[in-house]
């Protein structure tokens, strides 16, 4: 979802930049969603794989005891 909100408001304002700046029509590409979409999944894969591979870690036995 926040990609394809990211990818609407990223259009919405490119149009207003082309407009205001260059007095020119921004026609947006649709072409360009799939690869937003698959950047913004690998960017979450990618971010967790550090917090996941520590959490394998933990032994929540030890954690819960206290030492």
């Amino acid at each position: 979802m926040g990609a394809i909100f990211g990818f609407l408001i990223g259009i919405g304002i490119a149009a207003w930049i082309g407009r205001v700046n260059f007095d020119a029509a921004v026609v947006p590409r649709f072409s360009v969603l799939p690869l937003v979409l698959a950047g913004s999944v690998a960017m979450a894969l990618v971010s967790a794989a550090l917090p996941i591979g520590l959490l394998r870690r933990v032994q929540p036995a030890i954690i819960l005891r206290g030492e």
